[in-house]
């Protein structure tokens, strides 16, 4: 990467970091500009430099945890162990989110999380070869599902699934990857 397209990161990064600790402080109230730009110390200007707007800005932050993320997910580690960097990761996150929903772009950030959910299960599961028989389409319906189950998890997430992140992680990987037949009404019968 050049010195400029470091500074161009640096400097996303740090709108980024100002926008999270806006969120935090916000208690409830829309998120602006210009509270990021006095939480940053730079004028409206540099932030429409970086970003044309809040949302670009929001997509920015959620598909670089999102690269990281997957990044981090590759490797050595086993599937169940991926999926499990997945939920610490979410769960850490949570709190922005939470308060994110509150500051006017709940719609937006929402459907974000979906999609970032969505690449990274496509990404894991076509390296694990799941779903390799299934047509485009019911590929893309089944992820679609595991997304937004994964989602609504995430949403009403507890202490107590926290204390119980192994089981929880395990379940869904079950579910998932059609490992623990008991989910299904008949096991011997095939769906397709």
């Amino acid at each position: 990467m050049t010195g400029s397209a470091n500074d161009n990161a640096g400097m996303k990064q740090r709108i980024a970091e100002a926008a999270a600790a806006c969120v935090l402080k916000g208690n409830g109230k829309r998120l602006t500009v210009k509270d990021i730009v006095a939480e940053c110390g730079i004028t409206r200007q540099a932030f429409y430099y970086h970003f044309r707007d809040i949302t670009e800005m929001m997509k920015w932050i959620i598909e670089r945890e999102s690269d990281r993320l997957i990044e981090s997910m590759s490797g050595d580690c086993e599937p169940e162990e991926r999926l499990k960097k997945f939920f610490r990761t979410a769960v850490g996150m949570a709190p922005y989110v939470r308060r994110g929903h509150r500051t006017g772009y709940g719609e937006e950030l929402e459907r974000l999380l979906e999609a970032a959910i969505l690449r990274m299960f496509d990404e894991m599961t076509r390296a694990e070869g799941l779903y390799s028989g299934c047509s485009y389409r019911e590929r893309e319906l089944v992820l679609k599902y595991h997304s937004n189950a994964v989602l609504g998890l995430l949403k009403g997430w507890t202490d107590d699934d926290t204390r119980d992140l192994d089981m929880v992680v395990h379940q869904v990987y079950c579910l998932i990857t059609g490992t623990d037949r008991r989910y299904f009404v008949d096991a011997g019968k095939d769906c397709g």
